[in-house]
């Protein structure tokens, strides 16, 4: 029962996520230009293809060493917490000394690159206290604070467009804002539980540093592909096309995000029950687990690839119509996610990062070359295509990777 009502709770979730970015669509459609959302947008994906630089795994680090070794959860955080605060300056850093360069490459304005790493940065806090509350199994307490950070983006960017401040670098600031009260808040409650503490730079902690700082850089290879492939599509289009049209583009991606949010109410959901069941080598119940969930999101995203008409009828501008063009395929590509959230944590839990370093290097090279010679041949709606065929290529390749490292009885036999 409890993880029915864990999946209850983070289904609330993911419904007032979906919920808060679908009623922002009639209103940005129809205030903001596609050029300024384009901007916007591609600096929110910059951040994230950051986060697993600046971040150094710490969110999956928490959920491993739990199960692994609970009483050495609160020593592992005595110094590693400070280590994003310094990633990021060495990141304004680099753009410093970069500027034109990255700003040329991006087709983006030079100021707005500074926001990208504190963007970031505002992320990864927050991100921290719910992936504890994950781990700990207090679904009620990660729910308000994630309903809090989608709101209160909600209330802020609805504010600065009513008031007639439409422009990209208004968006951005929106969201910093929120970044800094949400970040503030997640910071006293992590130093309420003990997590974040004055450095202490004893032989132990120094060895509980090396340790985690070992497990967070081997997973930037594979945080750095994995996000490349979930955002190298709008990157691209930026730089080989306009900010408008990835503006347009972004609401196609916005309205398939549906099917994201479901994938990450099941991955929130199913890695502490996958964890407790690899650790009892209880190997059937997963199986079962992963043939349910499958046939759950197989109904889901059928619903949601009929509903792509009223949506756009109801809720879109059309000076974004072209976008409609796009979502169809946006969405069976996202579908190809729920097989991979299933099993993908089966490899950190075996300390197999570097196999997905490897096929996540090799995936984000395969989409690389796809998006270029698919775009050549069949313009924008080659993205599309090419963001199946790697997400597909994905699921099966992790599928591929999970069964030689573990043999699950997918017959339902013992």
């Amino acid at each position: 029962m409890k993880i029915i009502t864990n999946f209850a709770v983070y289904g609330i979730v993911t419904i007032i996520s979906a919920i808060a970015p679908f009623v922002l669509l009639p209103v940005i459609t129809k205030n903001i230009t596609p050029e300024n959302y384009g901007v916007y947008s591609v600096l929110i994906i910059l951040s994230q293809v950051l986060i697993p630089v600046i971040s150094v795994g710490i969110s999956s680090l928490v959920a491993v060493e739990y199960y692994r070794n609970h009483d050495s959860l609160f020593n592992i955080f005595n110094l590693i917490i400070y280590i994003p605060v310094l990633l990021f300056f060495m990141t304004e850093i680099v753009i410093l000394i970069f500027t034109d360069t990255i700003s040329n490459y991006f087709n983006l304005p030079e100021f707005s690159l500074y926001l990208i790493p504190l963007m970031t940065l505002l992320v990864i806090y927050p991100a921290l206290l719910t992936g504890y509350y994950r781990v700990i199994n207090l679904p009620f307490k990660f729910a308000i604070l994630r309903i809090a950070d989608v709101l209160l983006l909600f209330i802020l960017l609805i504010s600065f467009v009513l008031s007639n401040q439409k422009e990209w670098y208004a968006l951005s600031t929106a969201f910093i804002i929120k970044g800094m009260i949400i970040s503030s808040i997640s910071i006293i409650i992590l130093y309420k539980n003990n997590l974040v503490q004055k450095p202490k730079f004893t032989y132990k902690s120094i060895c509980h540093l090396k340790k985690s700082f070992k497990f967070g850089v081997s997973l930037i290879p594979h945080g750095l592909s994995t996000r490349g492939i979930r955002s190298s599509d709008r990157i691209f289009l930026t730089m080989m096309a306009t900010a408008s049209l990835t503006g347009v583009y972004m609401i196609s991606v916005q309205v398939a995000s549906v099917i994201l949010l479901a994938m990450n109410a099941i991955n929130l959901t199913w890695t502490p029950y996958l964890y407790k069941n690899l650790k009892s080598k209880n190997y059937k119940n997963i199986v079962i687990g992963i043939y349910l969930v499958l046939i759950a999101s197989i109904v889901f995203i059928t619903i949601s690839i009929f509903s792509i008409d009223l949506i756009f009828y109801y809720m879109i501008d059309p000076a974004y119509s072209e976008a409609k063009e796009y979502t169809l395929y946006i969405m069976i590509a996202y579908g190809f996610i729920a097989p991979y959230v299933l099993v993908v944590d089966i490899l950190t839990y075996l300390d197999k990062n570097w196999l997905l370093s490897k096929i996540s290097f090799f995936n984000l090279s395969l989409y690389v070359v796809l998006l270029i010679i698919l775009f050549k041949q069949f313009g924008p709606i080659g993205i599309a295509y090419a963001t199946i065929i790697s997400y597909a290529a994905t699921a099966f390749l992790v599928l591929y990777l999970v069964n030689i490292h573990i043999k699950l009885p997918w017959l339902l036999r013992d």
